[in-house]
Formats: structure tokens, sequence, C-alpha cells
């Protein structure tokens, strides 16, 4: 073993024949190549996914839910869909990359949801405007 630890002596562990590494603990991870038994401070991390960058959000063919049904699926299961329970996350942790994938899915969709609000917002003042201008001509008219 070596590295500086609590007592003063290394404290981690390469074993040769699988290839894991082991720092701040004797356990080993099962199908993990590095296990780390504390906290991790980095300048940079960088996870390499396998799945898709959530860009397809943006495609005309994605089939956002409406509101309505997101607010029905969070009222019922009190998290966003796509996501596990939080007693799964206290008990088995969470993918970093898959994690920040959803997020990230999830950035996505508010956008698609506050520019769909945004265009309504543009119509309902169009509209607006449009019946001032026609409240006032019908008040114009019967002051003549």
């Amino acid at each position: 073993m070596g590295g500086p630890g609590a007592s003063g002596s290394w404290k981690f562990l390469f074993d040769g024949d699988d290839g894991t590494l082991r720092i701040g603990t004797t356990e080993k991870a099962a199908g993990y190549l590095v296990n780390v038994g504390g906290r991790i401070i980095a300048e940079e991390v960088r996870v390499q996914l396998v799945a898709s960058w959530p860009d397809y959000v943006f495609k005309d063919d994605y089939d956002l839910m409406p509101l309505a049904d997101l607010e029905n699926f969070i009222e019922k299961n009190n998290r966003l869909p796509g996501f596990p329970k939080a007693d799964v996350i206290e008990k088995e942790g969470t993918d970093l990359g898959e994690t920040q994938r959803k997020l990230m899915e999830k950035v996505e969709e508010l956008t698609l949801y506050i520019l769909d609000l945004h265009n309504t917002n543009k119509q309902q003042q169009t509209e607006i405007e449009r019946l001032k201008t026609e409240f006032q001509m019908i008040i114009d008219k019967g002051l003549k």
C-alpha cells in the first residue's frame, strides 16, 4: 500500500491482476476500476457518454410532454420524468454522465416550453391590441 493517509501511511492499492485501483479503502467495488473511499476534488472531470446528447429534443418529431401531463406526473411522483426516485439515488448513487445528459434534456425541454409560452404571449398581446382598437372605435362611435 502507498499514499498519505490520516495515520501518515500510504493508502492506495493497485491490483495488477485485474487492474483495479483503490484509494483510501481496501474494499473492492465490483464492476469498477477505481474505488475511492472518501471525497475527490479535481479541476476538471470529463465523462465520455455512450448515449446520445439530447439535441434530439429540438427535432420536429420530438414528443414533448404537454405541460398538463408534466404537472400530473410531478404531483403523482414528486420528481421529473426520466429520473429515478430519491430513495434509489440515496441507496445506489447516480451516474454522473447520465445525470448530466438528463439534466440537459430537461433544460432543452424547458427552453421549448418557454418558447411556446413566449409565442402564445405574443399572440395574446396582438389580440389584446386588436380588441383595444376595436373597443376604442365602438366608444368613439357612441360619443358622436
